[in-house]
């Protein structure tokens, strides 16, 4: 008997190392029981936030996804522009490229309502992107000028932004050094606006204003005055190419094909021109400056 005893209970430890019998009962009290928490500084114990994926905001990771982000981002309705594409665009885009002027000067015109705002940006952010900061910096510089402006607008900006780069925060730094070559550029540029100027009014010295509108100098052709004339013009990006009066009757079309000639020499010279300059910020936005009216025939 005491050997059936002896046997018995051997089987029964046997049973409860391998979790049958009554050894198992403990994990079944368990089974209601949350899981233990996850130690502090697992990977598992928080989960990562989702990838933002609007195109104002989402990373970009390689040069091909750049000029369909931007197109992506021109086709955004500009309410949606405004609401969403911000200066962290301009740190994104920045490892990559120039931000476009025509998405970059909105976003540059909204953070302008805060200077102070703005150039803490230039200094922080900056730090990751020394690009995106000299970037910025520019076009707000740039900004301060329109057409038919005295260049020296852009001075009081350019002292603002030098002040910044030189500054306890940015001095000595790349960023500072980014910066002031956006700024040194400038004495380059305002040479430039005056011929922006001077190609304007040529253009409007070329106006045929039979029904009096407003212009803004007083036209060749006097008002009330009958003539007749047709223009040929030929252009590339918006950017006059080539101006021929190829018909004209009126005593003014002496003055007019001579006026015609020099606007389009002027155009053509400060297009070539605009190559010299280091900047794409400022080449691209006096570039926008140089589209003119369309050139009409009359009657």
């Amino acid at each position: 008997m005491r050997f059936f005893e002896s046997l018995l209970s051997t089987a029964c430890a046997v049973l409860a190392i391998s979790g049958c019998g009554p050894a198992a009962a403990p994990a079944a009290e368990t089974a209601g029981r949350p899981p233990a928490a996850v130690p502090e500084g697992d990977e598992r114990a928080e989960a990562e936030p989702p990838a933002p994926t609007h195109p104002c905001e989402a990373p970009i990771s390689a040069p091909s996804e750049v000029w369909p982000r931007i197109e992506e981002i021109r086709a955004l309705p500009d309410e949606e522009r405004a609401a969403r594409c911000s200066l962290d665009l301009v740190e994104t885009m920045a490892a990559w490229r120039e931000v476009p002027v025509d998405l970059l000067d909105p976003i540059v015109e909204r953070a302008r309502e805060d200077p102070g705002a703005l150039e803490r940006w230039v200094s922080e952010a900056g730090a990751r992107s020394p690009k995106g900061a000299a970037q910025v910096a520019a076009m707000d510089a740039i900004s301060e000028w329109s057409i038919g402006a005295d260049p020296s607008l852009l001075d009081g900006a350019v002292a603002r932004w030098r002040r910044v780069a030189e500054g306890e925060a940015l001095a000595g730094t790349e960023v500072g050094a980014a910066v002031a070559a956006a700024l040194d550029e400038i004495a380059r540029v305002e040479p430039l606006l005056e011929r922006v100027n001077r190609i304007h009014l040529l253009r409007c010295l070329l106006e045929v204003n039979p029904l009096g509108f407003a212009v803004e100098c007083e036209p060749i052709h006097p008002q009330g005055r009958p003539i007749e004339l047709s223009w040929r013009t030929a252009t590339r990006d918006g950017i006059l190419e080539g101006l021929e009066l190829t018909a004209c009757k009126g005593k003014a079309c002496r003055r007019l094909r001579k006026t015609a000639a020099d606007l389009q020499a002027e155009c053509l010279s400060l297009a070539r021109d605009l190559e010299d300059l280091s900047s794409p910020i400022y080449k691209e936005q006096i570039r926008s400056w140089l589209v003119l009216p369309p050139f009409r025939s009359s009657p």
